[in-house]
């Protein structure tokens, strides 16, 4: 990862099994992310679901102090991060060996016109999933914030600016405009241009 460039990482538990269980499992991946991370990032996006996740970010620093003042990188952060949740998980609910896949996916993305396009990728996961109706129905992604006035860490502004406005940002979700087998060709490395969106 580089500073000022933007990515959506993702992974999912091992053999798409879960790695959220139970509504406080949601909430404590979201403290130790800001945890670990908030020094490193600038979060633009996420989603959780019962299996997987997504984040989409900017990259505020690559080395930078970790929670116990120790000089760390960026892939440090989100190792510590990820270990520390299925450390918890394994001792919660009683279950030994790997939560997740061995490694995240990361995606840079690098052009301007990419960016609402992801952000609605990660939004509609629960709808395309069938776990809501629409994208407000999902409590654990980042939607609901972003159309929110309440205190937020996301970088709702620029979000909204992407989009041109707020209604905007609803009537597109709103609407589906997106094409999820030209996203997901995009961010999973099969050949895709701009013209696809």
């Amino acid at each position: 990862m580089e500073k000022d460039k933007f990515y959506h990482i993702f992974n999912r538990g091992v053999n798409g099994h879960p790695i959220f269980f139970e509504e406080r499992n949601y909430s404590f991946f979201l403290k130790r992310l800001d945890m670990y991370l908030s020094d490193f990032i600038d979060l633009y996006s996420y989603c959780l679901m019962p299996n997987h996740f997504h984040l989409f970010f900017k990259v505020k620093e690559i080395i930078g102090l970790n929670r116990k003042g120790k000089v760390c990188s960026i892939e440090t952060a989100f190792k510590h991060l990820f270990m520390s949740y299925a450390k918890a998980i394994n001792e919660t609910y009683g279950r030994t060996g790997s939560l997740f896949q061995q490694n995240y996916r990361q995606k840079e993305v690098d052009n301007d016109a990419y960016f609402s396009w992801i952000i609605q990728y990660i939004h509609m996961n629960p709808v395309k999933a069938g776990l809501c109706k629409e994208p407000a129905g999902w409590r654990y992604s980042s939607y609901s914030a972003i159309i929110s006035n309440k205190p937020t860490k996301l970088k709702r502004e620029e979000v909204v600016e992407w989009f041109g406005n707020i209604n905007r940002f609803e009537k597109i979700h709103k609407e589906r405009v997106i094409d999820f087998n030209k996203i997901e060709r995009y961010l999973f490395g099969k050949k895709s241009s701009s013209r696809d969106f």
